[in-house]
């Protein structure tokens, strides 16, 4: 099928393309799919590192890019075209302070995730490798490219002394997230675009939270769910349906497949 605009599509995972356990749902995916088949490009667009995507969402034949850890890391056909690590020496700092303070913490990777105490609010839908004490970490994956970090709780003072400035620090209610502090979606949107030859004005961004507002602003096209935060729908162009039901496949059908503007 001749493609008249090549679009790149750029999707957050969760409260977007899944709801929890729930996930990517038939009709959304029935429009990505003829997206794909007409030429136009797919990339999911996360705060998740490649290894904790969660398992639906791995090596689906309608996704031409990964964007995790908040552009950490970018993939474009199966091959990584740009990585960006949590510095290796900060973490046996981070190790021992959470074994210190008994607080959970979490590294996500590009091949395992690893876990520091009990994590109710971390399931990703696979499992992960336990580090047992405060230098297991560096003894049994010292090889382990880390891209982000998720945290028990607020940070506390002496918890951001060793994350900044190298890692920037996202609190949630119960949870905190830590990023290379270089790194955004944008950047990951950036690049994936530059890679194909395409600019801005061809991107669709699709997102629910705080964390998608730069690349809901910047694409030609930016589309909040109506599960999204606020100031979300106040940057977005287009508000669709909610996760779950049919938002993605709305914009896709509209916009995308029949070219309205």
């Amino acid at each position: 099928m001749a493609v008249e605009k090549t679009r790149a599509i750029f999707l957050d995972i969760d409260g977007t393309l899944i709801d929890g356990a729930d996930g990517p749902f038939p009709d959304d995916v029935a429009q990505l799919e003829a997206a794909h088949e007409a030429g136009h490009k797919i990339f999911l667009s996360t705060g998740r590192s490649l290894a904790a995507l969660p398992p639906a969402l791995k090596n689906l034949c309608w996704v031409d890019g990964v964007i995790a850890g908040c552009g950490a890391t970018v993939s474009l056909y199966g091959s990584i075209i740009y990585r960006k690590f949590i510095p290796p020496e900060l973490l046996p700092e981070i190790c021992k302070l959470y074994f210190k303070n008994g607080k959970w913490c979490v590294f996500e990777g590009e091949t395992g995730v690893f876990a520091m105490g009990r994590c109710p609010l971390f399931d990703y839908g696979g499992t992960y490798d336990p580090i047992g004490s405060a230098d297991d970490f560096q003894r049994r994956y010292r090889n382990e490219i880390i891209t982000k970090i998720t945290m028990e709780g607020f940070l506390t003072a002496e918890e951001r002394a060793v994350f900044e400035p190298a890692l920037r620090i996202t609190e949630f209610a119960a949870y905190s997230e830590a990023i290379v502090s270089s790194e955004s979606k944008l950047s990951g949107m950036d690049r994936s675009l530059a890679a194909l030859g395409l600019t801005r004005d061809s991107a669709v961004a699709i997102g629910d939270s705080e964390n998608d507002i730069d690349i809901v602003s910047a694409a030609g096209l930016g589309v909040a769910m109506d599960n999204a935060c606020e100031a979300l729908k106040a940057a977005a162009k287009v508000v669709t349906g909610s996760v779950g039901h049919g938002g993605i496949a709305a914009v896709i059908r509209k916009y995308v497949l029949n070219g309205a503007v």
